[in-house]
């Protein structure tokens, strides 16, 4: 969920930020962003919603922010700067990319090596203790999830990042054996998500980033899942998907009752990951609260990422369903009705990087279906907006609920 793996090239945003003091239709006025994953939910790109003249004030609401990778290389005064903004804003909760693109922010892993643009420094423990000072949360962001790797063109890359070129065994490959995701702005490489051994993996890197840094407040989890429909078809699920269900792994014709039979079983795998994942954490720390960022109802099944599973059965504090489209009302309703008894540990993840009315409506709309708060995407847009949030659906500070 860094700018490189969230946003797909659409080209240069332009970005409108107005607050507005009056009633009025919310509704874009260019082309949504797109975003991988969530792009199901920016294709929507208007609404029907009116921006309220008044706005609720919760006492206790989540008010998240992700801070992407690229974010984070800025000057120190300035990145303090503005999490004082954030503060004097009244967001309590500060997401920071920790794991991504086949490295960790911090020094020293023993996993997984430095993002080279920090060259050494730790810029993720100075952050967090920042936000400690200032009040704010800090959770570690696990951004790349089962994405081991970025590159911007695979073909000339050797490299499948430093996990997969140690376990070439755990790749994931979709039906006709490709080896990397392509997107029009570079390659991702993928672990199996089948495969206990790629669950294990992330459980490691995970839990060292929790005992490295104590002070932070909460894991959030990303990517927890397939990278579409037609994966993984590595040796690992050819093997065990024929042993589990009695069905030989193929391509199978859609909603077939085969499909449905391999969208099961992949849902499962990524229950079990979760299982796996938060288990180290709280290991790590006891009770570290571990949140989850997902794709949309829309996109859930083609990514198998059985999030319903995961809240009914209790695995995480809370999810962040993604919603970065123009209303946030048919997906929340949608989640809603599929967390069934977790309905109240649900957070809209919403876009910045809309007109800004639109965004201060999807923050209300947000409250009056009953969710616990909202992970706004991402750092980058979100200061435009910080003076209409404070008059407006964030005038008052709210204690989160996720703590």
């Amino acid at each position: 969920m860094s700018v490189l793996t969230r946003i797909v090239a659409f080209g240069l945003i332009l970005y409108c930020a107005s607050a507005c003091a009056t009633s009025q239709p919310a509704s874009t006025t260019r082309p949504a962003a797109g975003f991988e994953p969530g792009e199901a939910e920016a294709r929507q790109r208007t609404t029907s919603a009116t921006m309220p003249t008044t706005f609720s004030s919760p006492a206790v609401e989540v008010r998240g922010v992700w801070l992407a990778s690229r974010d984070m290389t800025a000057p120190r005064d300035e990145l303090i700067k503005k999490l004082d903004r954030l503060k004097a804003a009244n967001f309590n909760t500060v997401l920071i990319d920790t794991y991504f693109r086949g490295y960790v922010a911090y020094p020293g892993g023993a996993f997984v090596p430095q993002f080279p643009d920090f060259n050494g420094q730790d810029v993720l423990g100075w952050l967090i203790d920042e936000c400690d000072k200032s009040g704010l949360e800090a959770h570690l962001w696990m951004e790349y999830g089962f994405y081991a790797y970025f590159t911007p063109d695979a073909t000339k890359d050797p490299s499948m990042g430093a996990i997969l070129d140690a376990h070439p065994d755990l790749l994931s490959v979709d039906a006709d054996g490709t080896r990397f995701i392509h997107r029009t702005f570079g390659d991702f490489y993928s672990m199996c998500p089948s495969n206990p051994k790629s669950h294990q993996i992330l459980a490691d890197v995970f839990a060292e980033a929790v005992r490295k840094y104590p002070k932070a407040n909460g894991v959030n989890l990303d990517r927890i899942r397939y990278a579409a429909g037609n994966y993984c078809y590595c040796n690992y699920c050819k093997e065990h998907f024929p042993k589990d269900t009695g069905i030989e792994l193929r391509k199978f014709a859609e909603r077939s009752p085969q499909a449905k039979r391999f969208l099961d079983w992949k849902r499962e795998r990524t229950a079990k990951a979760v299982e796996t994942i938060a288990s180290a954490v709280r290991a790590a720390k006891p009770g570290m609260k571990v949140t989850s960022y997902v794709v949309g109802p829309e996109e859930m099944d083609d990514k198998a990422q059985g999030w319903d599973l995961w809240m009914k059965r209790g695995l995480l504090d809370a999810v962040a369903v993604s919603m970065y489209g123009a209303d946030v009302r048919d997906a929340a309703e949608r989640a809603i009705e599929l967390l069934g008894p977790s309905r109240d540990k649900l957070i809209c993840a919403i876009a910045s990087g809309q007109k800004s009315e639109v965004y201060l409506t999807n923050v209300e709309l947000s409250r009056g279906l009953g969710a616990i708060g909202q992970y706004t995407w991402h750092w980058g847009d979100v200061f435009d907006d910080l003076d209409a949030l404070r008059r407006g659906p964030y005038a008052t500070p709210a204690k989160s609920p996720v703590e």
